[in-house]
């Protein structure tokens, strides 16, 4: 997941994006466990104000109910949210392997 936001909205200097900021953080360990999310990593690139997330989810349904909470909403109320499902690359080669 990439969420990017503006200069404008950066948690940084804006109030409203801290709070929003901080409620979620406090909560997103509760946020992943309810809807079956790992987070294999996050980084966040301050001078692009760009936020990269990789969650590792058994099925599409378990991301969904997480990025639909209420906190995950308020949060991403403040981004551009591109979400991409991706597996593992010797996952798909032994796709391509199989007839088509």
């Amino acid at each position: 997941m990439t969420a990017r936001h503006s200069p404008e909205s950066c948690p940084q200097h804006n109030a409203e994006a801290r709070k929003v900021y901080n409620q979620f953080y406090a909560k997103l360990n509760d946020l992943m466990q309810k809807n079956g999310v790992k987070m294999v990593g996050g980084w966040v690139s301050m001078p692009e104000h760009l936020v990269v997330f990789v969650f590792d989810v058994q099925d599409s349904a378990g991301m969904i109910g997480f990025m639909r909470e209420p906190d995950m909403v308020a949060w991403q109320s403040f981004h551009v949210v591109e979400n991409r499902p991706v597996r593992m690359f010797d996952e798909a080669m032994a796709l391509l392997k199989q007839p088509s």
